[in-house]
């Protein structure tokens, strides 16, 4: 399960999503990377985020689609709105390696 948080303001406006994902590995090698998952993210007070994906090598292919929850919800008529991603995924991120802190003794 990978939990998600994002935060993005733009002068006044405001936004906040969160949620999780989950991911089956299907094959991991040197040459083949191969996964799927589901998630459900919501951006608070406004949507409701359900979204799947497949991830194949660098590549996350998804779709995903936004049904309103707010006040808009009469004027869109409860109707959301799809969203299809390409993500290039350039490198893994290395954990940084640990250093021991030396404390003075007095």
């Amino acid at each position: 399960l990978l939990p998600a948080v994002l935060f993005m303001q733009q002068r006044a406006y405001r936004q906040l999503n969160a949620g999780a994902e989950a991911r089956v590995q299907l094959e991991n090698n040197a040459n083949r990377r191969y996964a799927v998952g589901m998630a459900l993210h919501s951006r608070i007070g406004d949507a409701l985020i359900p979204s799947l994906a497949l991830y194949w090598n660098k590549f996350r292919f998804g779709v995903s689609y936004d049904v309103n929850i707010s006040s808009l919800r009469q004027v869109s008529r409860g109707r959301g709105g799809p969203e299809f991603s390409v993500v290039y995924i350039s490198r893994r991120v290395t954990a940084i390696p640990q250093r021991s802190i030396i404390c003075p003794v007095y």
